[in-house]
């Protein structure tokens, strides 16, 4: 079993951007381990995980990678996380990061038409409808039945690809950074 406790690279693109099956190309790869599913490890401001991933349980991940030369995280709300590049960087400043991203209007159609497929985790069928809902949404009100974590819902603020790729320039060199639209 591998020694490992962290990722080579990190796929933070947005969701509905190519990261799943990106990542279910990398894992056919004989030398690449990705980490099933989106763990979401360092994304700590988040509520994606409740309770929080412990760092044994995320170093477990990792170490599956066993004797596979490169390990893979993909964990989308990276993106929109203040405090997951810095947490990455710590734990692997050498870490890889892939940014996946989408014309921004496609990103929302997309995201609003997953959300409402995919076991009634948004009631609001139109777009402009749950768009109208954020402020509410923010404040714990409206939610689905089967809500998420508030910040799934946050439709306006998904296309600021900016402000989540600045979080990751700063943390790590230019060219540890790769952006795919």
């Amino acid at each position: 079993m591998s020694q490992r406790s962290a990722p080579d690279f990190v796929i933070a693109g947005a969701p509905k951007c190519g990261t799943t099956s990106l990542h279910h190309w990398l894992h056919q790869h004989p030398d690449i381990h990705m980490i099933r599913g989106e763990p979401h490890y360092f994304a700590h401001d988040l509520d994606y995980n409740q309770p929080p991933m412990s760092a044994s349980r995320y170093a477990s991940l990792c170490q599956a990678a066993g004797d596979r030369r490169l390990c893979g995280d993909r964990s989308t709300w990276y993106l929109y996380s203040d405090a997951a590049p810095a947490a990455i960087q710590s734990t692997n400043p050498d870490a890889r990061i892939l940014i996946l991203l989408r014309q921004p209007a496609e990103l929302l159609h997309s995201w609003h038409a997953h959300l409402c497929q995919r076991g009634a985790r948004e009631s609001l069928t139109r777009l402009s409808d749950a768009m109208a809902a954020e402020d509410q949404r923010r404040a714990g009100q409206a939610l689905p039945n089967r809500s998420g974590f508030l910040q799934m819902y946050q439709y306006s603020a998904m296309p600021d690809y900016v402000s989540g790729i600045e979080r990751f320039q700063a943390a790590f060199p230019a060219e540890q950074i790769k952006i795919v639209l």
